[in-house]
């Protein structure tokens, strides 16, 4: 379904979305009205919902996510600028996680752009029941420790679950993550 706006009584497809900023015409993802004081999407060209974006406020998010929790061991969770880091290095797998549960029904495909300072095999996308235990509904692995996008299948999953990142003996960044 294509968004549309009414342009002089007759409705247009919204198919290139932009602002006016300082004189500048930018393109952007999503417009957002603000309805009876709750801020809805009123136009969006990316197909996903975002958990978490690189260079904004993970804050923008909560409305979905809950914010975020660091569990198992004794992790920190850093919120930067540009990104979000899972630490410290511990021999347990710590991992960060929405605080709200998600329900998955209506998602095929879970991304996440991350990199790590462990094992690339030891840093993890993950869908869980119990964030307070290692196990997980679905799980993808690194294959580098430098940034790379990844995706957990989670076209068979529904219902209401957890969504984390975790890393063993090492730390993990976080640049993006969003559901498709």
């Amino acid at each position: 379904m294509t968004a549309k706006i009414n342009v002089g009584g007759v409705y247009k497809d919204m198919t290139d979305c932009k602002v006016n900023i300082s004189g500048v015409w930018k393109p952007v993802d999503t417009i957002f009205n603000n309805i009876g004081g709750v801020w809805k999407t009123a136009y969006t060209s990316f197909p996903g919902v975002y958990l978490y974006k690189e260079g904004e406020d993970y804050t923008n998010y909560n409305y979905l996510t809950g914010g975020w929790s660091a569990n198992r061991g004794s992790p920190v969770i850093t919120f930067n600028a540009t990104n979000m880091v899972l630490g410290p290095k511990q021999a347990i797998t710590i991992n960060a996680a929405t605080v709200n549960l998600i329900d998955l029904t209506d998602y095929d495909i879970f991304y996440g752009e991350l990199s790590t300072t462990a094992s690339a095999a030891n840093c993890v996308l993950q869908v869980k029941d119990d964030v307070s235990v290692a196990a997980s509904v679905a799980i993808t692995a690194l294959t580098t420790q430098a940034r790379e996008l990844i995706s957990v299948d989670i076209s068979a999953i529904t219902g209401l679950h957890y969504i984390a990142f975790a890393v063993f003996d090492g730390t993990a960044t976080l640049y993006n993550m969003w559901l498709e």
